[in-house]
């Protein structure tokens, strides 16, 4: 599994896998530096209190079992940038283990793109709510793909949905990753919990409507 806490900047984590990939939401940063030469293309980003260095790279080459060199459009500092970072880890040839850090997608940032704000990691020793939260945020993710699988193979009447509310649901959570926000499947939860497993939509504390009855229960 990818790391499974927000000590690793940027913190915000997107999506998790099963492959040791971590991959955070998007961000709007400003570029600090460029690199370019034998050991390939990358960033450094003013927001990065570790100034570490993350790579950009090609499509991934299977008959020389390597990425293939990044070609696309080369930023400069100052740039700012709307980025999706992701970190992996995996096995060099030698056996030992390895750990990269990678632009997964990048664009110029727009003229009304707002800064991300710095998020700070979290404290080692938290309390479990803290850990909860971030393996909420996974577990969101997953529900997520299942949904899209489930979609994409003409199943989601398996789960008592119809394709279009699947659909729509699906675009909602892209938009909202586009726009850099939560990951929010309250619609999904409403279509899946029968109605009786729903909380009260009216407060207790609310008075009752005209020509409606109410028992008062007396505490003894």
């Amino acid at each position: 599994m990818g790391i499974r806490n927000e000590e690793l900047w940027p913190h915000d984590i997107f999506k998790l896998d099963d492959k040791g990939r971590t991959t955070f939401n998007w961000k709007v940063l400003t570029v600090d530096r460029a690199f370019d030469g034998q050991y390939g293309y990358g960033l450094k980003f003013v927001e990065d209190p570790d100034e570490l260095i993350w790579n950009l790279k090609g499509q991934w080459n299977e008959q020389e079992r390597q990425f293939d060199a990044y070609a696309g459009k080369k930023y400069q500092e100052g740039d700012r940038v709307e980025v999706q970072l992701g970190h992996r880890t995996y096995t060099k040839k030698d056996g030992s283990a390895g750990e990269g850090r990678d632009v997964n997608r990048i664009r110029p940032a727009s003229e009304t793109s707002q800064p991300s704000p710095q998020a700070e990691p979290a404290v080692q020793g938290t309390s479990t709510g803290d850990f909860r939260t971030t393996n909420q945020k996974a577990a969101t993710g997953q529900v997520l793909n299942i949904l899209v699988s489930l979609t994409t193979a003409g199943l989601t009447d398996s789960i008592g949905i119809t394709e279009e509310a699947a659909f729509a649901i699906i675009k909602e959570a892209m938009i909202g990753n586009l726009e850099d926000r939560p990951l929010d499947l309250s619609t999904l939860h409403t279509l899946l919990v029968p109605a009786k497993e729903q909380p009260p939509e009216r407060p207790a504390t609310e008075q009752p409507e005209e020509g409606e009855e109410r028992e008062v229960l007396k505490w003894s």
